[in-house]
């Protein structure tokens, strides 16, 4: 009885779990994503057709450009093939031989040379031309300069301040030069008054005892009073005395010793 009713458990979930897994899930279609080569729009398709069309259009133009430059150089070589072949010419019914330059003014070919000569530089520009990569504009808009100068005579510049006339600007970044709010300077007072309720932590007063053990100390003198900076004693001035006058007051204190004494 009880296998029976494990099984017919255990094959009614297997059951349901296979139910489960095999209905068919509406409203969700597989989508491509990511660099798959079939997720490509139809602008996309568009878009890729116009460059190919447009790079196509170029080499057809630089291929004729090629042509036409090639023809002009042939003709400009026949012309001077002519001159080195026949370089004489008549002057006054005199014959001499002229340089490109005369020989191009008297046959009168110079005007139809130099003609190809400037289509030949042109052609061979358009060639050799390559595209900017890039190009730095370095003029405001009028917009801008509109909105510097509102700005410069407003009391707070960077708050008046229209960044959206620049191209590629971002209005998220916000100036506060005002004070900051009462909420924020509650909120400082009250975390100073939290702070000033906290117990203070005095760590015990700890006596290591030094090694060697410290001696009884002797009993500390009375500080002194510091003395005075001392200053060099006057010194009385000394009269000079010549040599005749010093001998003259020996031999008078001799005299006065002697008379004074009994034997004297």
């Amino acid at each position: 009885m009880l296998e029976s009713t494990v099984t017919a458990y255990v094959d009614d979930r297997r059951a349901r779990i296979e139910k489960r897994y095999n209905a068919k899930k509406r409203g969700k279609r597989a989508k491509p994503v990511g660099d798959s080569i079939h997720n490509v729009s139809l602008q996309e398709i568009r878009d890729q057709q116009e460059e190919v069309i447009t790079e196509t259009r170029q080499k057809e133009e630089k291929a004729q450009v090629r042509t036409a430059r090639s023809l002009v150089i042939q003709e400009m070589k026949k012309i001077k093939e002519e001159w080195r072949q026949n370089k004489e010419i008549t002057v006054d019914g005199v014959k001499k031989k002229a340089s490109w330059s005369q020989w191009l003014e008297h046959t009168g070919k110079d005007v139809e040379y130099y003609s190809m000569e400037t289509q030949r530089s042109t052609m061979h520009q358009m060639l050799t031309q390559k595209p900017d990569s890039f190009i730095i504009d370095t003029q405001l808009p009028a917009e801008v300069k509109e909105a510097i100068h509102n700005a410069s005579y407003a009391p707070k510049p960077l708050s008046a301040m229209d960044w959206t006339a620049l191209a590629g600007s971002d209005d998220s970044i916000t100036f506060q030069l005002d004070r900051a709010p009462a909420d924020e300077e509650e909120e400082e007072e009250e975390e100073e008054e939290d702070d000033d309720d906290l117990p203070l932590f005095e760590p015990p007063l700890m006596q290591i005892p030094s090694s060697p053990p410290v001696t009884a100390s002797s009993p500390r003198l009375p500080s002194l009073p510091p003395e005075p900076p001392s200053t060099p004693c006057p010194i009385r001035p000394q009269h000079h005395i010549s040599g005749i006058q010093r001998i003259k007051s020996i031999i008078t204190e001799a005299r006065a010793a002697r008379e004074a004494s009994p034997g004297g």
